[in-house]
């Protein structure tokens, strides 16, 4: 575990996400379980944290990461700002990227998953507390190629996902088919922990599919040794093009472990 020190220069480091600058490196400093409610300096707009996680540095990626913004040759492929933009929000954690994307599109209708039931209630917070009851929907289930139910480890924030070698299951979780859903959207976003490769794999995936892809890959549950590769080739069989955030720190011959982000878009048929 870090020491006090470290704690305090990473929340310095956060602490411009807010406005309530102090209170937010207070808090995150000490490690504090209580959810706190702030206010972005990026856009108008309210958010949860609980800050003895990873929270805030979420936060930090979807916010102020631009890579979270979709890009240009994405733009193309998507409505313009003033009109409806349908998006599906796979592992929507705490509601950072849904309010990205009202921030873009503010006519936006989201349809949120997210399984961690302590995640869950704040994402229902930060619905309420931005007035969008009517446009964001949250569906507390697992993301999933069928319906059923799915053992799941909770309580792990932006790790909380269906259990592997390295970890317990902890409860078990509803699990939803949303391969008609991926299919209706026009901009989607998976970041299940593992949970996308039952996804992208699925032939149903790219019939007729999104024209907009947001990925965050992981090396839980890949089928194969080189999950970035992987996600790549899967995605280019469904007839997408792809961003990566930035050239691979390896060659694709070789293994590849942990997590990493792209985009993928392909002109409507």
């Amino acid at each position: 575990m870090i020491g006090v020190a470290e704690r305090l220069r990473r929340a310095w480091w956060l602490r411009g996400l807010v406005r309530e600058r102090m209170r937010f490196v207070a808090f995150e400093a000490a490690r504090s379980h209580r959810v706190q409610e702030y206010h972005l300096t990026a856009f108008d707009a309210r958010v949860f944290l609980r800050h003895h996680g990873t929270d805030a540095f979420v936060l930090h990626e979807v916010v102020r990461d631009p890579f979270y913004t979709p890009p240009d040759v994405v733009r193309r492929v998507l409505p313009s700002a003033d009109e409806t933009l349908s998006v599906l929000d796979l592992g929507a954690n705490l509601g950072f990227f849904g309010l990205r994307m009202l921030s873009l599109y503010p006519h936006a209708s989201i349809t949120a998953f997210e399984p961690d039931p302590g995640n869950a209630d704040i994402l229902r917070r930060c619905v309420a507390a931005n007035g969008h009851d009517g446009s964001w929907q949250v569906v507390e289930a697992a993301a999933a190629a069928a319906d059923g139910d799915m053992p799941f480890t909770a309580g792990e924030g932006a790790l909380s996902r269906m259990p592997d070698s390295s970890i317990a299951a902890t409860t078990t979780v509803p699990a939803r088919d949303v391969l008609p859903l991926i299919a209706a959207a026009q901009l989607v976003k998976i970041d299940i922990e593992g949970g996308e490769w039952a996804l992208i794999g699925d032939e149903r995936f790219g019939k007729p599919g999104p024209p907009a892809v947001l990925l965050e890959w992981h090396s839980y549950h890949c089928p194969g040794d080189n999950p970035r590769r992987v996600a790549r080739e899967m995605l280019e069989r469904h007839g997408y093009t792809i961003l990566h955030e930035k050239p691979p720190p390896i060659p694709d011959s070789d293994p590849l472990y942990g997590a990493g982000t792209l985009w993928a878009w392909r002109e409507p048929a």
